[in-house]
């Protein structure tokens, strides 16, 4: 590539450049471009700082200050304070209005490491005199939505849409893509909630280059882009794509936390509850339930009545998600009250109500680590067959006389 010598890596990465003799390797992390370096020496060191601004390490440390695309517009130097360069872009990259340093491009977070004049993506140079692409599409034809005919011309940036969009990886158009995952991180991107490479995120979405595309990639790109909210509660949510559902929010941790399987879930809901009664003995539930994405998850507490002498009260077993599936009743039980240790047994307890809703049960004990389950899998069993296991076993923490379950 003019006179330029190029060495990929496995992910098709430049990762080495030869010019008449001499080597320039490139130094990648999973945040990016990390480092130009000669030998071990490194030459040029790219330091992501918080806000989306870039710390960079070379002739002149600069701190680089960008627009909302990720363009550089202004440098300013670590020593002394001052402007090293402020400048402007046209829409497809062309600077104009340079005023100090004539180094240091950077247009929509991509630099100009392989050949002046083009802007380096993951897999194609973006010419910024020309404003396109110097190789076509590698997607081909399936590249193309029939209804935009901007879309045919396989050189054509981002569909000729440069104001509104930018290509990171040089692979799929993306509307404001600078703000997946919410946006003020220090990579503009994120996959599953922590920050990632624009490049690798827009790989993972799909080879495809136009809006509304349907991608064909393996990962699916956040409703509105908007990968983090604020849930009901005040809590941070984030959005899990799935395989086998439509994708949905999850909080971190606590009731709305994403679990593989009911137990996990269950045993998650029992501690959380006995750590909420310990404050004031109280006896409180969670209902846990399956969701339309194949995971599970609980519901927020309900408070029951103190339980010092006994509990008798009935919860909100609907209480969950519409589309989920209710698995299973989560409780506690306070230290030092009524059948601190075990599920009541009666009719109008914890396994009556249990074995009416046909869900399995978990409680909360003392000392505090310890989580008891009712199997209504083994409940008929149990009843019918001498020998069969005891529906009642121990998830974590000491047995207490029931066995553990497998």
């Amino acid at each position: 590539m003019d006179g330029t010598c190029l060495t990929n890596d496995a992910f098709e990465r430049p990762v080495e450049k030869n010019v008449g003799g001499t080597y320039t390797e490139i130094l990648y992390s999973p945040l990016g471009k990390m480092a130009l370096m000669n030998a071990r020496t490194a030459t040029t060191i790219y330091v992501p700082m918080p806000g989306g601004a870039t710390y960079t390490i070379a002739a002149t440390n600069d701190f680089w200050h960008k627009d909302w695309q990720g363009s550089v517009r202004l440098a300013s130097t670590r020593t002394n304070r001052t402007i090293d360069y402020d400048r402007a872009f046209a829409a497809f990259g062309e600077s104009y209005n340079n005023v100090g340093s004539t180094t240091g491009f950077n247009f929509t977070g991509d630099t100009q490491d392989l050949v002046v004049g083009t802007y380096d993506t993951a897999n194609r140079e973006l010419n910024r005199t020309q404003g396109r692409w110097i190789s076509p599409d590698p997607a081909g034809l399936t590249a193309v939505d029939s209804s935009n005919p901007q879309t045919w011309n396989r050189y054509a940036y981002v569909a000729n849409n440069p104001l509104a969009a930018t290509d990171p990886s040089g692979l799929k158009l993306c509307l404001e893509c600078h703000f997946l995952g919410g946006g003020g991180s220090s990579t503009g991107c994120s996959a599953d909630g922590v920050d990632a490479t624009c490049d690798m995120v827009m790989a993972m979405l799909g080879p495809q280059s136009f809006p509304g595309d349907g991608s064909m990639g393996g990962a699916v790109e956040c409703p509105n882009d908007q990968c983090t909210k604020v849930g009901k509660n005040g809590g941070v949510q984030y959005f899990w794509a799935s395989t086998s559902g439509p994708g949905s929010y999850y909080t971190y941790t606590g009731p709305g936390a994403l679990y593989y399987s009911a137990n996990q879930a269950g045993t998650a809901a029992a501690l959380y509850l006995y750590a909420l009664g310990s404050k004031d003995q109280h006896e409180y539930a969670s209902n846990v339930y399956g969701d339309a994405n194949g995971v599970f998850s609980y519901s927020e507490a309900q408070q029951g009545p103190e339980c010092s002498m006994g509990c008798r009260w009935t919860p909100n077993f609907s209480d969950y998600p519409a589309g989920a599936t209710l698995i299973g009743s989560a409780h506690n039980h306070p230290a030092g009250g009524y059948g601190d240790t075990s599920f009541s047994e009666d009719r109008t307890g914890d396994l009556g109500a249990y074995t009416y809703f046909g869900i399995n049960g978990y409680l909360g004990t003392r000392p505090g680590n310890r989580v008891l389950m009712f199997d209504y899998s083994l409940y008929v069993p149990w009843l019918t067959t001498p020998g069969a296991p005891s529906p009642v076993c121990v998830l974590q923490g000491p047995e207490y006389g029931a066995r553990q379950c497998p």
